[in-house]
Formats: structure tokens, sequence, C-alpha cells
């Protein structure tokens, strides 16, 4: 039963920010519990100022029409927050099948519109964003 019930959760945040009519809009979700909202908003800037550098987190975001599900993880986290985050990624996955594809996201300078559509759109390689 508490699967179904986290799963309705996640499924109404994915709509909200499904319905919104701004492209770029987001939701952040905590690393360890991956169907806790965090945090919503609009455009790359903020959603870069709502990822701690030493946590992990989960977020939806809105680029070119497509939802895409980001997985955060902080340069300065553990790397047992890391493990128990890795160990939660397919909970969201499965939470959010409206999102067909994940990019792991390790630093927030290369985090942008362009670097997240150029890691989704068809004939892409990599899921990666970081620095090198």
């Amino acid at each position: 039963f508490f699967f179904f019930e986290a799963r309705d959760k996640s499924r109404n945040s994915e709509r909200r920010i499904m319905a919104a009519t701004g492209e770029r809009d987001w939701i952040v979700f905590h690393g360890d519990d991956p169907n806790k909202q965090l945090a919503s908003g609009n455009g790359i800037d903020s959603l870069k100022a709502a990822l701690p550098d030493d946590q992990c987190r989960f977020a939806l975001y809105r680029c070119q029409g497509w939802l895409v599900r980001l997985h955060w993880k902080g340069p300065n986290c553990s790397a047992i927050k890391k493990v128990k985050s890795n160990g939660k990624l397919g909970g969201f996955s499965s939470s959010h099948p409206d999102s067909k594809t994940t990019v792991e996201v390790l630093a927030k300078g290369p985090l942008t519109d362009e670097a997240i559509w150029d890691r989704v759109k068809p004939g892409s390689g990599s899921k990666v964003i970081d620095d090198a």
C-alpha cells in the first residue's frame, strides 16, 4: 500500500510540472526520499540555487518540451550519500514514467538548458553533466 501511496504523490507532483505553462519548470525531490518534494520553480538559475553542494537530489525539469529526470550529486557530497541516492534512482525513475531519460548532474557550472538538451536529444551519447 505504501508504494502506491508514494507513487501517487510523485505522480501528483509530476502532473503539476507537466501542467505548468512555462518552459523550464522544475521540481526538486529529496535524494534519500524521492517522493518528498522540497522545492519548485522556473529557470535553470533557480534550479541550481536549489541544489546543495553537499547533498544528492532528484529533479524533474522541462526542457525543449521534454520532461527530464535529473540526478544531482553535489561535488561536496559524501560517497555514502551518493551510494544511498543511487539505490533510490530506480524508484524515482519508475515513479515518473512520463520522463524517459535520467541525466546525472555532478557540477552546477556546466548545468545549462543546452547541456540538458544535448544529453537527452535523439542520438545523444553521454547522460552525464560534469566539469570534465
